[in-house]
């Protein structure tokens, strides 16, 4: 764990914010800059470390009063490697390990995690400050497949091979977690200080007795609680299977107990049911993060951490692409094909290549569990060989955070398990991820690992960047991958030299927003060939083929939002891919029209937040339009969510400037609408007293009455965009927590959303002109929106009659009515009049006048 917030206090009153990190066996506190931060025991304050040998020590430079930077101290300063690795040792010495061992049926079948809820004696009811409901979530939310949870990690991961069912206790039927109350302190279970913490323990042993003399505690208190019908071991092995404590408040720096880990009750039998409370995780309630659980959950089904204790090498081994080594906290990423296997249990095999080539791989952690990996053989090596994978952000809700999709090239060293125990002369990385820049003795750069042809990364041999080596450091020789494809539903790579030719002569097209718009593409190849691409809106000349051709690309469909619509083509060939990017270009805005950024196979989805949940807050939605031309906005509509409002609410609607990140800034219009006036589940209509002239980009957005801890939720709908739309592009935003978000990032699925905003609006050079009067006049047109009959009051009017006359948004006339008493209220009947925006022009003997109005 990283950047876990601290607040500590020094002697004179001054208070410090920090931060904490490490794992289960150290964890130090340290600034934002990363400078080190220990206490000096002597005279209580905290001060920045320095190293001396391989240890840490206080320094004369007190935290909040010296500045560490003109000091020239050395920030991420830290105990030695061969330190860290003997307070692990030391650690899993007070608890006997079983030796990994890889059988048929592990990890396979039905596991029921109990979930056990601790606070300390100083603490009251309300300690819990996360919901029941929101921590239930965390551990068995199944409702969908991007299900952000313990159960559905594993369901996918394993390809529904493991099944992890979680149950809580004391049970909650509300918001409100209820829990076993210890008859010892916090402060017990932290480190001893003279000054500060006399209570606290003062060895590992006295640690381990404290910790695990709790968790019998609370064991023997919830016991009689868990039904004797709920399997508890699954591989009869006679213990319980997992068992999770939560305890509340967060993890305290400096301090080993008071840190979420996995560890084992070996200093008490007790016994839920007849079977041994055994292996267990340890987590604090305010990092109760989804990564975290599984992570601590996967050193349950025997799998080792794959990062390094870091020293003076600096260098980590796999980083972000796997759960065991760097884990995303809020939303975990997947595992790697080899973890899954040997670890997991959840592949049978790994295929070997044994000649040369050209391979197909599939996504590591999609749905299929075949082609998904291969070992290569290194020349003269029994332990050691390389292993590849394709690693696809799309094909998994838990692949999202990846830095990019393509493939990973490992060395797996079968002689280790794990990478913790490394040491750099006799324990060395079981799993190391080749990446640009990394050598023996560099870092490199782990986000840029995956190799596509995306990245022009598409060789792996001895004199590429990177090359291939051996745990120990020599150079592999006879390897040579090449050919690495575009990142597509597979990707493919060879072995050996490919003599197959396969050219487009361009990687981009622009077509015009026309209907039956041309451009053309040239293929050059030696091969057989076909084309892959959703044809929804283009039509394509051939499919297939062979050898060289050209391919006429024609538009079908009109793009009617503001933005961009894109797609991916992909010439398919015996051994290589190529892609053709294609763009069409957004609407023009050359007549009155209604546009949006929602196309007619979008599927509008409704979202509830609750305003009792305080830490996920949502109640604005706004949506980013792109026009280049200068217009102005008569209207627009919202289509509103289930929304239980009265006239004592209101809603606020907004255009503003926007930003870079398409998100509001500058207000340039605010309109109040009452709650009573809105139909839930249907387009609202919003006529403008006076149109907008607008140009470029801006926002339209709307906030709903309520504030954080109100018993109403928000009702948001959201249209969920095809992938042909665009595949990296997202118009709609929610402001989650004060800050404007895309709804992906926090919704936890990988689709791009807008949000259903329509706007009725006119180029400012329509041919329907005004005739200014001499004096104030004005018209009212009411009900607008109107339906049936349209009723029309002149005011003001230096002219006893008016003339009427309807334009379509075309600027089209409609129909004319002539010579109206202008003192008197008129009525039209536009029941003959199809649904959409109109113009109504009112002349005068001096004057004209043009308003706009809707037909429902």
């Amino acid at each position: 764990m990283k950047n876990v917030p601290q607040t500590i206090q020094q002697p004179d009153g001054r208070v410090i914010h920090c931060f904490a990190s490490g794992d289960e066996f150290h964890n130090w506190l340290h600034d934002a800059a990363g400078f080190t931060i220990i206490k000096n025991t002597q005279t209580g304050f905290y001060t920045y470390a320095v190293k001396i040998g391989e240890e840490l020590y206080p320094s004369e430079y007190i935290v909040g009063v010296a500045n560490p930077y003109q000091l020239e101290l050395k920030p991420h300063t830290n105990i030695s490697a061969d330190k860290w690795m003997e307070k692990r040792k030391s650690f899993e010495a007070l608890t006997p390990q079983l030796p990994f061992q890889k059988t048929s049926g592990k990890n396979h079948g039905e596991i029921n995690n109990l979930v056990f809820f601790i606070r300390f004696s100083d603490e009251s009811d309300e300690s819990f400050s996360t919901s029941y409901t929101s921590i239930l979530n965390k551990f068995n939310d199944s409702s969908s497949l991007t299900a952000n949870s313990l159960y559905n990690y594993y369901r996918l991961t394993s390809y529904g091979k493991l099944c992890v069912n979680s149950y809580f206790y004391p049970t909650s039927n509300t918001s409100t977690i209820y829990s076993f109350q210890d008859s010892f302190p916090r402060n017990y279970y932290l480190k001893y200080d003279s000054l500060t913490n006399p209570n606290g323990y003062k060895s590992s042993n006295q640690r381990r007795n404290r910790e695990h003399a709790l968790l019998k505690r609370a064991v023997l208190f919830f016991q009689d609680s868990v039904p004797e019908s709920l399997n508890l071991d699954y591989n009869n092995d006679g213990n319980i299977d997992n068992v999770c404590f939560v305890t509340s408040g967060s993890p305290a720096g400096w301090s080993n107990l008071m840190w979420p880990h996995r560890w084992s009750l070996s200093s008490h039998e007790v016994y839920i049911n007849s079977k041994r409370v055994y292996d267990y995780n340890f987590i604090m309630e305010s990092y109760m993060y989804v990564g975290i659980i599984t992570h601590e959950f996967m050193h349950t089904l025997s799998a080792p951490d794959l990062y390094r204790y870091k020293d003076d090498e600096n260098i980590t081994p796999v980083g972000p692409w796997d759960l065991m080594a760097s884990t995303n906290y809020s939303k975990p990423q997947g595992l790697g094909a080899y973890m899954k296997y040997k670890y997991g249990n959840w592949i049978d095999s790994i295929p070997t290549i044994y000649k040369n080539g050209t391979y197909t791989l599939y996504p590591a952690n999609g749905t299929r569990q075949d082609k998904i990996a291969y070992k290569i053989p290194i020349e003269g090596e029994s332990d050691q060989f390389l292993l590849v994978e394709y690693r696809k952000t799309s094909s998994s809700t838990f692949e999202s955070s990846l830095a990019g999709s393509g493939m990973l090239i490992y060395r797996i060293d079968e002689r280790f398990n794990g990478n913790a125990s490394y040491n750099g002369y006799s324990i060395l990385d079981e799993v190391y991820l080749f990446r640009p820049g990394g050598t023996p003795n560099s870092q490199g750069s782990l986000s840029q690992a995956h190799f596509n042809e995306e990245n022009r990364r598409t060789v792996f041999n001895e004199t590429s960047n990177p090359f291939p080596f051996l745990s120990e450091g020599d150079i592999v020789h006879e390897i040579f991958i090449s050919n690495i494809s575009r990142t597509v539903d597979s990707i493919q790579f060879t072995i050996g030299i490919d003599t197959t030719v396969l050219r487009l002569d361009t990687n981009n097209m622009l077509l015009e927003n026309q209907l039956d718009y041309l451009d053309t593409f040239s293929i050059t190849a030696n091969t057989t060939w076909s084309i892959q691409c959703d044809t929804s809106w283009i039509s394509l000349s051939a499919s297939q083929g062979s050898g060289d051709a050209q391919i006429v690309v024609s538009t079908k469909q009109l793009n009617t939002t503001t933005i961009n619509r894109e797609i991916e083509l992909s010439v398919i060939g015996h051994s290589r891919i190529q892609t053709l990017h294609i763009i069409q270009k957004p609407v023009i805005i050359n007549k009155c029209m209604a546009i949006s950024n929602i196309l007619e196979n979008d599927t509008l989805t409704e979202f509830t937040f609750p305003y009792s949940d305080s830490n996920n807050y949502v109640n604005a939605a706004s949506e980013y339009f792109s026009i280049y031309d200068e217009i102005t906005i008569d209207s627009l509509a919202i289509y509103f969510g289930n929304l239980h409002l009265s006239s004592n609410d209101s809603v606020i609607i907004r255009i503003s400037n926007t930003n870079s990140l398409k998100t509001p800034t500058t207000i340039i219009k605010t309109i109040h609408l009452s709650g009573d006036q809105i139909q839930a589940l249907a387009w609202n209509t919003i006529v403008l007293e006076k149109p907008i002239k607008t140009v470029k980009h801006f926002c339209v957005y709307y906030i709903l009455p309520g504030n954080p801890g109100d018993e109403d939720s928000s009702y948001f709908v959201l249209a969920q965009n095809k992938k042909f739309r665009n595949n990296s592009y997202s118009t709609g935003f929610l402001r989650y927590n004060n800050y404007w978000n895309e709804p992906k990032n926090f919704i936890y699925n990988n689709t791009n959303y807008s949000i259903p905003i329509r706007l009725y609006v006119c180029p400012t050079d329509i041919s329907i002109k005004e005739t200014l009067p001499k004096e104030a006049f004005t018209v009212k047109l009411y009900p607008n929106p109107a339906k049936g009959m349209l009723h029309i009051e002149t005011l003001n009017n230096s002219s006893s009659i008016v003339n009427f006359t309807i334009y379509n948004i075309k600027g089209q006339m409609i129909s004319t009515y002539l010579n109206k008493n202008a003192s008197e209220t008129q009525s039209i009947n536009i029941g003959n009049l199809a649904s959409g925006m109109y113009f109504l022009k009112v002349s005068g003997s001096d004057f004209s006048k043009v308003k706009s109005f809707i037909v429902e």
